[in-house]
């Protein structure tokens, strides 16, 4: 008995050692954040604040509380391994959510340079619902937090989820399996689409179920919250429906796959169309913008085809390879002194070869 007391007082000791001597604390208007005294903290609780209008001008479900939602911030990387190591918390790569059943829950998160914002905003959307909506499934709560997190990037986030669920061996089934209908532990790009269409549903019976959720979460009793949902889910059948919406949604994969179909058969145009629809998810990808120029070359729309090599030679394309399309571009177009000043700056590549082929029919002219 003696030993056992003795343990549990090592551990309540190593808690307010935690809480008393290693922190400070800086309060805002939704948090307590608690940190070393030497670190700046403004950029962190800055990002929690704007985040933490965002997610309830969506959800409203917040209400007048007493108390402030905790979150903890160490120094760097190192000390946050350090405290997870402390709390019997095995280390991990980003930031972490401790649900306690009392409701006021913490993030841990440490400093850095690149802070995971992303991770972030997933872990505040969590500590939100068990926050104002203890007894919220994690389901939903997850399901929900996947599909707001990364809000700077939601193009590109959505791709990845997309190009997830394309691949997973849950697509037939991924309604019941979110809802915990199947035996497994599903993914978060999973519970993702089914928010994603909830929320963007044409059939208003299927968009009202995540807003009566939400009522359900803001004026049931905490006890009869998960229960509510979960039942009033499991009066849908929508995985037929879920395949569907996500087969319909293509990827950036999927539209440079058809546009260089379409391009390999001379259907420019069509081509022209699917590299567009790439650039919408991906504005920062060289490779649909080298294709668009290409398609445009083809069309004889040599200024935009110009334009576009350039924007492809701006994010990072073979500067051999854009110089050489280039000068291709203006040989064809008749400016051959431009084409001459591309095609010369191409130094030690295969490209080389081809591009004092084409400086010799110039000089030929």
């Amino acid at each position: 008995m003696k030993k056992i007391l003795l343990a549990l007082n090592i551990i309540l000791f190593t808690a307010l050692h935690l809480q008393s001597e290693e922190f400070i604390s800086t309060k805002s208007e939704n948090f307590n954040f608690l940190h070393h005294e030497n670190l700046n903290i403004d950029k962190i609780l800055e990002y929690c604040e704007t985040y933490n209008k965002l997610i309830d001008k969506e959800l409203k479900l917040s209400k007048k509380m007493d108390s402030k939602r905790d979150i903890y911030i160490l120094n760097d990387k190192e000390s946050f391994n350090k405290y997870l190591d402390q709390l019997t918390i095995p280390e991990r790569d980003d930031y972490i959510f401790l649900k306690y059943s009392s409701g006021n829950s913490r993030i841990i998160i440490y400093s850095s340079e690149l802070i995971l914002f992303s991770s972030l905003s997933y872990y505040l959307t969590l500590q939100y619902f068990q926050f104002f909506g203890q007894g919220t499934p994690f389901w939903f709560s997850s399901g929900v937090a996947t599909y707001f997190q990364d809000n700077e990037n939601i193009k590109i986030n959505n791709d990845k989820m997309m190009t997830l669920i394309k691949s997973s061996n849950y697509k037939n089934k991924i309604f019941t399996t979110v809802t915990g209908q199947v035996n497994s532990d599903p993914k978060n790009y999973l519970n993702w689409i089914v928010f994603d269409y909830l929320l963007h549903a044409t059939n208003k019976e299927h968009n009202r179920l995540f807003w009566d959720s939400l009522s359900i979460i803001k004026y049931e009793e905490p006890e009869m919250i998960d229960s509510a949902i979960t039942s009033r889910f499991k009066e849908f059948d929508l995985d037929n429906i879920l395949l569907n919406y996500a087969n319909e949604i293509k990827t950036f994969s999927e539209f440079m796959a058809e546009g260089i179909s379409f391009y390999n058969k001379s259907e420019f145009d069509n081509s022209l169309n699917s590299f567009l629809e790439a650039t919408k998810i991906s504005e920062k990808n060289y490779s649909p913008f080298y294709y668009i120029a290409a398609c445009y070359s083809n069309l004889k729309m040599y200024n935009e085809a110009y334009s576009n090599f350039s924007k492809a030679l701006d994010l990072g394309a073979p500067e051999d390879l854009v110089y050489y399309s280039i000068g291709v571009n203006f040989f064809n177009s008749k400016d051959y002194l431009i084409s001459k000043k591309y095609l010369n700056k191409i130094e030690n590549s295969e490209y080389k070869i081809k591009a004092e082929s084409l400086i010799d029919e110039i000089s030929k002219l």
